[in-house]
């Protein structure tokens, strides 16, 4: 790390709508009680005052946590499998907790959005364990806090997949521009999706990345993920999914305006946690999915079904 930079933050400040932006947080008091979210926030605030957006889970952490929850604490190894549940929930990043690091993309983002705003002087060079793919900063553009265009790069050290199949680039080649589709009302009604349309969407988000899934060796997953998200396009059904402790039915609006609409850090965090999870799905993987593309997107997900819902009265 450069002597330069300081990776601290002075403080972290709870979003007052956690709760209603994050059902994993719901879900989390919901199954294990507020005491667990209590770790969470003792762990935010040892994370904030070390690395800022990480920290390495040791046996010294864990006690520091017991010793601050005082007579609240139910024991140390309590505290490690609450800290192992985060990942399961999502809460933390599953990857990396797997070695030990304990980070998630949107600690990542509040981390990056504080340093910006504060106009610190941050850059690639000083940066592990990063997860935010196309806000990577650039030694040039250490101190951009405006525009994030200029700020984005690949870590060619990120170890967000690891994968051993083999590359199939003769169909991903047939097409790589940009396709930009009207998201007005009805877009179901007029546009057919292929798997080369939704494959161009996605390598059209950001310059790097079909490089980055080439380099990680998985680019057939990619091509049956977005086989996944083509089906999802097309499919004009209004079906349910669960978020949290309600349920929110979409259709085919919800899957192409989220294509459209998100990010190449958002589009690689739902391919990354369908194939961590591949093998402990008991249901469809491809109706699984879906449901990731919904449980990340749920404020979309509930507009457009009021919106739907007004229609029909």
């Amino acid at each position: 790390m450069s002597k330069t930079t300081d990776v601290r933050l002075s403080g972290w400040v709870i979003n007052s709508n956690l709760f209603e932006e994050d059902f994993k947080f719901s879900d989390l008091i919901e199954e294990k009680g507020a005491l667990s979210f209590l770790i969470y926030v003792i762990l935010r605030g040892k994370m904030s005052l070390t690395n800022g957006y990480y920290i390495e889970l040791t046996d010294s952490l864990i006690r520091k946590i017991h010793k601050n929850l005082g007579r609240c604490s139910k024991g140390q190894p309590h505290i490690k499998e609450m800290i192992l549940y985060f990942g399961e929930l999502g809460i933390l990043d599953s990857a990396y907790l797997k070695n030990n690091i304990l980070t998630s993309l949107d600690i990542q983002k509040e981390w990056l959005k504080a340093k910006q705003s504060k106009r610190a002087k941050i850059s690639a060079d000083n940066l592990k364990h990063w997860l935010l793919v196309d806000t990577m900063p650039t030694p040039a553009d250490d101190k951009c806090n405006i525009n994030d265009d200029k700020c984005s790069n690949y870590d060619n050290k990120c170890n967000i997949y690891s994968d051993n199949c083999g590359h199939n680039n003769t169909q991903q080649n047939t097409t790589r521009e940009l396709v930009k589709y009207n998201l007005n009302n009805n877009i179901s009604e007029n546009e057919e999706f292929t798997r080369d349309k939704v494959l161009s969407i996605i390598y059209g988000k950001h310059p790097n990345i079909e490089k980055f899934f080439d380099e990680r060796g998985v680019t057939e997953k990619v091509m049956l993920y977005a086989e996944y998200w083509t089906h999802a396009c097309n499919d004009t059904r209004w079906q349910a999914y669960n978020c949290g402790l309600e349920k929110v039915a979409v259709n085919n609006d919800f899957f192409i305006q989220v294509l459209n609409n998100s990010s190449a850090t958002a589009v690689v965090y739902a391919l990354q946690e369908c194939y961590e999870r591949q093998k402990d799905i008991t249901q469809s993987v491809e109706q699984y999915f879906r449901g990731i593309l919904v449980h990340q997107n749920v404020k979309l997900a509930k507009e457009l079904q009021n919106k739907y819902q007004r229609g029909q009265q």
